[in-house]
């Protein structure tokens, strides 16, 4: 199985590569273009309404009365509306997996191509392994770095055309307070990987880091996903007059796996981010206390650290340390996740190598 899955993960892909990657890649490019022609209509209006008629507000008279503070907070709202432009993507990816799975289903069957892999020397639980492994990683993977590609396009097209207002990008698009992703978290994961092998000192992180903003994309993996086979298994009832009922066993499949990946990925990937490294481990209580030391701060963060110690704003955020009756709290509630995490995460283990 180990040396055969790769090559049945690549025949899923090429077998499926319309739905995996060009359904994907066909949507950004539409948001691309209806977000370029939205822009240009905005254009053409300004121009033709000038004199006594003004229609909203001048980006320039607005971003000249902003604070660095407003400037940041507007930073984050450009930033969730260019996550909420992926929406479409995973809008479709729902459907890939849908019928990508449907398909696994019937259609080997249907074209008879099941005997000629059952004539190969393949077992029916690596066959398996692979298909659900490109539904509920390969494609949301895809999906996942299409949509980032759309939004760094999308972050060059608002530059410029914030650019022609006259307002400085850098400072409402690119700034150190962005979720989305940027040219420097490239810069900082390659300059992480070589720290980890010894070759480099260790990057200085701002704000978000890399690894950060990828577990918040992630959460736009299976969102339509499970969402969508959610409703379908909720509302059975009502739709099972206009879908057929296989339909419903698919949205079961679907609901479980991706069900079963999201664990997954928060007790393996998202606990030794959080909790797991060098210098959180075992446990890191900013989730419950809501605080950290300066020197944590100062070592984790030394370039917002650096900034704001500039702007002489690290008075504004000192705040009183957690008692010990909240730390004693916890570590009760978070060891206690912990536990029952990795134990989740050895039974999912058992549960795959034993059927």
């Amino acid at each position: 199985m180990k040396t055969t899955l790769p090559w049945l993960l690549k025949r899923e892909y090429w077998e499926n590569r319309g739905g995996f990657f060009w359904a994907p890649a066909i949507g950004a490019g539409i948001t691309l273009l209806l977000t370029v022609m939205g822009l240009i209509t905005a254009e053409v209006f300004r121009s033709r309404f000038t004199g006594d008629i003004q229609i909203g507000i001048p980006l320039r008279r607005l971003t000249e009365k902003l604070s660095e503070e407003d400037l940041s907070t507007l930073g984050g709202v450009l930033d969730m509306a260019l996550l909420s432009m992926s929406g479409l993507l995973q809008f479709i990816l729902f459907f890939v997996v849908f019928f990508y799975l449907l398909g696994a289903l019937y259609d080997d069957r249907r074209d008879r191509s099941v005997l000629f892999w059952k004539s190969l020397p393949l077992s029916d639980s690596s066959m398996v392994v692979s298909k659900v492994l490109a539904a509920a990683v390969v494609a949301p993977v895809l999906s996942t770095l299409i949509a980032m590609a759309l939004q760094f396009a999308l972050l060059i097209l608002l530059s410029i055309y914030v650019l022609f207002h006259g307002i400085n990008p850098l400072t409402v698009l690119w700034g150190p307070n962005s979720m989305v992703p940027q040219p420097k978290d490239a810069v900082d994961l390659y300059q992480h990987m070589k720290y980890f092998m010894g070759m480099g000192p260790r990057p200085k992180f701002d704000r978000y880091t890399y690894w950060e903003k990828f577990d918040y994309m992630a959460v736009f993996w299976g969102m339509f996903i499970i969402g969508g086979s959610g409703l379908l298994l909720w509302f059975f009832e009502e739709l099972s007059g206009i879908l057929p009922g296989w339909a419903f066993n698919v949205a079961t499949l679907v609901h479980g796996h991706e069900a079963l990946l999201a664990i997954g990925f928060i007790f393996t990937i998202h606990f030794f981010n959080g909790h797991l490294r060098a210098e959180k481990f075992p446990m890191d209580t900013v989730i419950f206390t809501g605080t950290m030391s300066e020197h944590e701060f100062k070592d984790e963060r030394p370039l917002e650290y650096e900034r704001m110690q500039q702007m002489g704003q690290l008075k504004s955020l000192e705040a009183q340390a957690p008692s010990a009756g909240k730390m004693m709290l916890a570590w009760v509630v978070g060891g206690t996740g912990l536990i029952l995490g990795l134990l989740t995460i050895v039974l999912m283990i058992y549960s795959l190598l034993s059927h």
